[in-house]
């Protein structure tokens, strides 16, 4: 039996930013900095992306949304969506559910990502 040196808390907090980091625009990113990572509030968050939209609109990056409350939800709802897909499928082992990460062991992703008979009656797809 091998043994693993590496130490598994930084690993994974490398792979939970990293995997954010490929996979968000820079708008998105910013919103998963500011509001995921250091916990801030909304209302704390708005002046700081704002500022950062008007520095980046100055360098002349274009393609940034308003910031206001409505826009700042509908990122912090997409960042959920994509990177819970995400650290659901990565391979080869996912980083959600974290014990799995820790130990190792595979997650049956076609398991899951099946509906239940209960989740397609809610959906009214089932009988």
């Amino acid at each position: 039996m091998g043994f693993n040196f590496g130490n598994k808390d930084a690993e994974f907090c490398a792979d939970f930013v990293l995997i954010a980091r490929r996979l968000l625009n820079d708008f998105e990113f910013q919103v998963f900095r500011l509001h995921f990572l250091c916990e801030m509030e909304w209302r704390d968050c708005l002046p700081l992306l704002a500022r950062w939209v008007r520095m980046a609109r100055a360098a002349g990056v274009d393609g940034f949304p308003h910031v206001d409350r409505g826009n700042f939800f509908h990122a912090v709802y997409r960042i959920e969506n994509s990177l819970g897909r995400a650290y659901l499928e990565m391979k080869p082992y996912a980083v959600y559910p974290t014990g799995d990460y820790y130990r190792g062991h595979f997650v049956d992703r076609e398991q899951i990502a099946k509906p239940t008979s209960m989740q397609l009656q809610v959906m009214g797809a089932g009988a």
